[in-house]
This record gives structure tokens, C-alpha cells and sequence, in this order.
């Protein structure tokens, strides 16, 4: 009878159910995102562990690991930290009842901040470098970053198509066309380490024509 008993004791759903773990320190989950950022652009992917992590964010191994499942999950987590530092306030959907011009320039001013950022180019050779010998990391650091935010920018292309404000009949092949567009020669030098920064006026310029040749080329007929 005690066997049967503490059988079906451990059947109960409500004593098998796992208690609540502590909340997530932020501050740490912070100092963690810091720490693995310098070592991937140090290390590479490949080359910094979770043990070099947490020693230079100055937690436990079982700390990163409470807050992020692997270093992957962690390099993606890197990838859309810094992508959410140069977003625009709203997301890119609720800037639909913006109109288009104001909308795209805020998105154009934003997404280049993005690009010639100097760690987002140190990160993106350090990509390409890994990328030949391991082509997971370029994937994982597309799923981060470019890819919702083109599915986000595609979906604000639909809305403003509903509207009338624009004839865009494929958004994500429009969505490509501009950020590919922003990024030109701009994107290539400063990838390439070639010369200084664009201006202030050089870069307005830049996008200011960005936005126009886009509109002029999806405008309503």
C-alpha cells in the first residue's frame, strides 16, 4: 500500500508541476549581452566560449546559461540587442498612419545609423571572415537582424498598399530594394575601412534621394 501510495503521489500534476525559478537579474542579463559582444568580435563565434563570456561579464558559466539556453540563442540575443538600439521609436507597422516620406526617412535614418555603426561593421567582418568556414553564423546573424527587419518593413509596405499611399504589389522585393539602395557605396566603403564617415550632409543627402527614388518608383497609379 505505501508503494501505491507514493506512486500516485508522484502521478499528481500538482506536485509535479516545477516551482517558479528567481526572476531574471537584468542588470546581469546587461552585463552578459556586453561581455559576449566583446568576445565575439574578439573570438568570433567559433572561438569564444561561454566560460570566456562569463568571466568577462564577471558572473558564473550557470548565470549566462539561466539566461540564455546556448551561444547561439546568446549571438542572436547580441545581434537584435544592437538592432534595437537604432530602431525607431515605434515599430515599423504603427508607423502606418504616418505619411510615407516621414515614415521611410525616419526608418532610412535609423537603419543606416544601424549600418556604419562602428561595431555593427566590426561585427559584420567578423562575420564574413566566419562565414566561409561556417556558414551558421552568417545565418544566425541574418535571423537576428535583417530578416524581421524586412518582414517588419514589408508588412508597413502592405498597409500603406491597402491605403492607396502606395502601389506595391511584391513588399518583400520592395523592402529589398530599399535597404539594399541605402546601403550602396556608403555601406561598402565603410565596410571595406575606406576613407572617413560620411558627413552629416553627405549621409542626409543620401537618404533623403533613397526615399525619393522609392517613392517615385511605388507611387499610386
Amino acid at each position: 500500500m505505501a508503494k501505491s501510495g507514493t506512486r500516485q503521489r508522484l502521478r499528481d500534476p500538482a506536485k509535479a508541476r516545477p516551482k517558479p525559478g528567481r526572476p531574471k537579474d537584468e542588470a546581469k542579463g546587461s552585463a552578459i549581452l556586453r561581455a559576449a559582444g566583446t568576445c565575439f568580435l574578439r573570438h568570433g563565434l567559433e572561438g569564444a566560449s561561454m566560460d570566456a563570456i562569463a568571466r568577462e561579464a564577471g558572473v558564473s558559466k550557470l548565470t549566462v546559461y539561466s539566461h540564455f539556453q546556448n551561444k547561439e540563442a546568446l549571438f542572436k540575443a547580441v545581434i537584435r540587442a544592437k538592432c534595437g538600439e537604432f530602431s525607431p521609436p515605434e515599430s515599423f507597422l504603427a508607423m502606418g498612419d504616418l505619411e510615407p516620406r516621414t515614415a521611410l526617412t525616419r526608418i532610412a535614418g535609423s537603419f543606416m545609423g544601424l549600418m556604419l555603426a562602428p561595431e555593427v561593421l566590426a561585427m559584420h567582418r567578423v562575420v564574413t571572415g566566419e562565414s566561409a568556414n561556417s556558414p551558421k553564423v552568417a545565418q544566425l546573424m541574418y535571423e537576428a537582424g535583417p530578416e524581421p527587419a524586412m518582414a517588419a518593413f514589408a508588412e508597413l509596405l502592405a498597409a500603406y498598399d491597402r491605403k492607396g499611399l502606395l502601389a506595391v504589389r511584391e513588399p518583400a522585393r520592395a523592402a529589398d530594394h530599399f535597404f539594399s539602395m541605402l546601403k550602396g557605396d556608403l555601406h561598402s566603403r565603410a565596410l571595406l575601412n575606406i576613407g572617413r564617415p560620411p558627413a552629416e550632409a553627405e549621409l542626409k543627402r543620401h537618404l533623403d534621394d533613397c526615399v525619393e527614388v522609392f517613392l517615385r518608383a511605388y507611387a499610386p497609379r
